[in-house]
């Protein structure tokens, strides 16, 4: 295309395509929605998938974050808070 080799150079890691791809895919939905937001939630595939995650942050299976305590808790010696106010 005619560019400098160090452009060219970023242009073949792929970066730039990683970063357009995301770009437009995180935002296109934000974008939709909030411009035709009832357009957008009367979509019968957009109703499943917005079902599906709130059926699966329900059950908790994801919160990794409590598991990663209950093991960590032990192996860090935490004590409940009443030790510490005391």
């Amino acid at each position: 295309f005619g560019v400098p080799d160090w452009f060219q150079a970023f242009l073949d890691t792929g970066l730039l395509g990683a970063v357009v791809l995301a770009i437009i895919g995180s935002l296109i939905w934000r974008i939709m929605a909030s411009s035709f937001p009832l357009a957008f939630m009367s979509n019968p595939l957009v109703y499943i998938i917005i079902r599906t995650c709130l059926i699966i942050e329900g059950t908790g299976f994801f919160s990794s974050a409590w598991l990663l305590a209950l093991i960590h808790k032990p192996l860090a010696g935490y004590l409940p808070d009443e030790v510490y106010i005391e």
